[in-house]
C-alpha cells in the first residue's frame, strides 16, 4: 500500500513469533538505535505492557523496550530495518508509528496467541514471559486506532505484518480439523481492532531446513495462508524471503536463515523491510 496523498501519519503493526523480532540477530554495538528518533515512535514495555491499558504512550523509536511482547532487545528485526530507512527519509514522510507484538514459540493452537486463554501478563525474556497475547494486542490496536484519530487529521495504516506460525506447523497441531477457522476468526479480530483500512502481510513458512516432520504442517499452515488471502481479496498478501535475490537452494540455510536453520539471518530482515519501504513511499534504492 503506497502512502495515501495527504496522509499526516504512517502505523505500522508487526506480530508473531520469533521471526517476528528477529530472534538472536544482535545488532552490533556501534549500529544500535540507542538515542530515540525523531520521526519514527513505538510503544514502551514500561508504559504499555498491560492488558489494562486505557490509553497508549509513544516515545521515540530505539531498539530497546519497544516489543510488547518478549523481552529481547537490540536485534536486527524488520521494525529496526524499517525505522532507519523512515527517520533516514526525513520530513519527507509522516510520522511513522510502530507497533510490535511476538513472543518466540506461540501459536494460535497451544501457544500464548491462542484467543482461548484466560487472561495473564508476565513479563520477561523468552522462558519467563507468559503472556496472554490475543487480548493484549486487540487492547493495543484498538487504542492506537483512538489515538492517532484524535491526534491526526488522516492517519494511514501501511500494514499488519504477521510473521508467525511456526509453532501451528508442529506435528501435534498441524492437523487440527479446527485450524482453519481459527485462523478466520483470528485474523478477522486483528483486523476489526485495528480499525483502519490496513493490508495483512503474511510471511510464507519455509520448511527446508527444519526437521523433515514439519514439512506437512508447513503446507498446512501456508495453505490457510492461501485462503487467508482469498479472503481477504487484495487486502491479503503472502511474502516470503524464497522471493529474495540471495534465496539459494544449493545452500543449506536457503541463503536466508542464520546459522540455526529456523531464524531469518539478519540480511532477509533487511531485505523485507527495504522491499517494504520501497513499495509504500517509493523511496528506496532498486531491488
Amino acid at each position: 500500500m503506497r502512502i495515501p496523498s495527504g496522509a499526516d501519519a504512517a502505523v505500522v503493526y508487526i506480530s508473531g513469533q520469533s521471526n517476528a523480532h528477529a530472534h538472536h540477530q544482535e545488532v552490533p554495538e556501534a549500529e544500535r538505535i540507542a538515542a530515540p528518533l525523531r520521526r519514527v515512535f513505538g510503544l514502551d514495555r514500561r508504559e504499555n505492557q498491560r492488558l489494562d491499558l486505557s490509553r497508549v504512550t509513544w516515545s521515540g523509536y530505539t531498539g530497546r523496550g519497544k516489543n510488547l511482547g518478549e523481552t529481547q532487545d537490540d536485534t536486527a528485526c524488520f521494525a529496526y530495518w524499517l525505522a532507519r530507512l523512515w527517520e533516514r527519509a526525513g520530513d519527507a514522510l509522516p510520522p511513522l508509528h510502530i507497533v510490535q507484538i511476538s513472543v518466540g514459540s506461540q501459536g494460535l493452537c497451544n501457544g500464548m496467541w491462542n484467543r482461548d486463554l484466560p487472561p495473564r501478563l508476565i513479563p520477561g525474556p523468552l522462558g519467563t514471559a507468559d503472556i496472554s497475547l490475543y487480548p493484549l494486542a486487540l487492547r493495543v490496536f484498538g487504542l492506537v486506532r483512538d489515538d492517532l484519530s484524535a491526534r491526526f487529521r488522516a492517519p494511514a495504516a501501511l500494514g499488519w505484518h504477521w510473521i508467525g506460525s511456526e509453532e501451528d506447523a508442529a506435528p501435534d497441531f498441524c492437523g487440527r480439523a479446527d485450524l482453519p477457522e481459527r485462523y478466520d476468526a483470528f485474523f478477522d479480530a486483528m483486523r476489526a481492532a485495528i480499525g483502519f483500512p490496513c493490508p495483512t502481510y503474511l510471511y510464507r513458512l519455509l520448511y527446508a531446513p527444519l526437521s523433515p516432520e514439519y514439512a506437512p504442517g508447513v503446507r498446512a499452515v501456508n495453505a490457510i495462508f492461501e485462503r487467508e488471502s482469498a479472503r481477504g481479496g487484495g487486502a491479503v498478501r503472502i511474502v516470503g524471503a524464497d522471493e529474495a535475490p540471495f534465496w539459494d537452494e544449493a545452500d543449506e540455510r536457503l541463503g536466508v536463515f542464520s546459522a540455526d536453520g529456523v531464524h531469518y539471518a539478519a540480511r532477509t530482515q533487511r531485505w523485507f523491510a527495504e522491499r517494504f519501504f520501497r513499495e509504500t513511499t517509493g523511496l528506496g534504492p532498486k531491488p
